[in-house]
């Protein structure tokens, strides 16, 4: 799997909402993956229902628990999938999804990698 780019991750918040601690880390990388793959279960739900408005309220949910934990990459993946559902409906809502998934894959590896660090 890629590495994450520096640009794509703000370890200095992180590490004020951890402290650096492994346990801590970690505990973040599993919240947050559960509570990405709980939202994106209900924002494919929604556009295969064609719920508009209850995909970008999940949207903006994920925006907002990125932005709180320091994921730029999803909250930046996020971002432009609000924005071209707002503007075209929910055409490429799944593939977005997909990208999505994809990001927060790399930043919860992030999370556990920087966890096993800090137990060196």
């Amino acid at each position: 799997m890629p590495a994450l780019a520096p640009s794509e991750i703000d370890r200095k918040l992180i590490d004020n909402i951890t402290g650096g601690d492994a346990t801590q880390l970690n505990l973040y990388a599993q919240l947050f993956e559960t509570e990405v793959t709980r939202t994106l279960h209900e924002i494919r739900d929604g556009a295969d229902g064609g719920d508009l408005k209850g995909v970008l309220h999940g949207l903006h949910g994920l925006r907002g628990a990125a932005a709180t934990i320091g994921a730029i990459g999803v909250r930046k993946t996020v971002s432009r999938l609000e924005e071209e559902a707002r503007s075209s409906g929910l055409k490429n809502v799944r593939r977005g999804a997909a990208d999505i998934e994809h990001a927060c894959r790399l930043f919860v590896e992030a999370l556990r990698s920087a966890a096993r660090d800090a137990t060196r």
